[in-house]
């Protein structure tokens, strides 16, 4: 397995990618319970809610060990001002060198492109930063809300859909995109901030980023 480099704070327009941390259990819990049943069809893991507190802080504390390890990144998705809007994970589970980005966003959120904010900002900073060769994004393929996000950020479609275990059986589109793709792609685009676990900025690098 590749090992990546972890960038634990990613900030783009209008929300903010970060490692959870113990404090935010009661966050999470709301958001997961708020949106349990829309998350159903398409995540099997959401059977499992709500988990009671302790359970939830267990979970978070193993995400943020892994993530400091650089083994797996689970990110909380953030309102600028606090609250949580969602989660965002990068993945090293798709092959060599590789990130599969999975996300969701709390109901009450959605409908405002956090979603597609959050992946691009992550599909940057993995090819950017991480070492990541290519991201992907792999979809249920009736979920048509969350495939818009892909093909709106230049992915492109790379196989026929087939069943997965991560949409519960379902047929899965699977999307990708490349580093060499990053600088004409969408993604490249994507207004930035990156900082390290001491604070220090990884991106961008001697100037100001424009659109935040």
């Amino acid at each position: 397995m590749a090992a990546f480099s972890p960038v634990p704070r990613i900030e783009t327009t209008g929300c903010f990618l970060a490692s959870w941390g113990v404090g935010d259990v009661v966050g999470l819990d709301e958001a997961l319970r708020e949106s349990r049943e829309q998350l159903l069809p398409w995540m099997p893991w959401a059977a499992e809610e709500p988990l009671d507190l302790e359970a939830r802080l267990t979970r978070i504390q193993d995400w943020r060990d892994a993530s400091r390890e650089g083994r797996d990144f689970f990110y909380g998705l953030f309102h600028p001002q606090g609250g949580v809007l969602g989660a965002l994970g990068l993945h090293p589970r798709v092959g060599p060198g590789a990130l599969e980005i999975g996300y969701w966003v709390r109901t009450s959120a959605t409908g405002r492109g956090l979603a597609t904010r959050a992946a691009a900002a992550a599909a940057r900073v993995a090819l950017e930063i991480m070492g990541a060769e290519r991201v992907e994004i792999r979809v249920a393929a009736e979920n048509h809300a969350s495939i818009r996000i892909p093909r709106k950020l230049g992915f492109h479609e790379i196989a026929p859909p087939e069943p997965s275990p991560t949409t519960g059986g379902l047929p899965q589109l699977v999307f990708q995109l490349k580093k060499c793709e990053l600088s004409s792609s969408p993604v490249g685009r994507t207004p930035l901030r990156a900082f390290d676990e001491a604070g220090r900025a990884m991106l961008p690098k001697g100037q100001e980023e424009s659109g935040l």
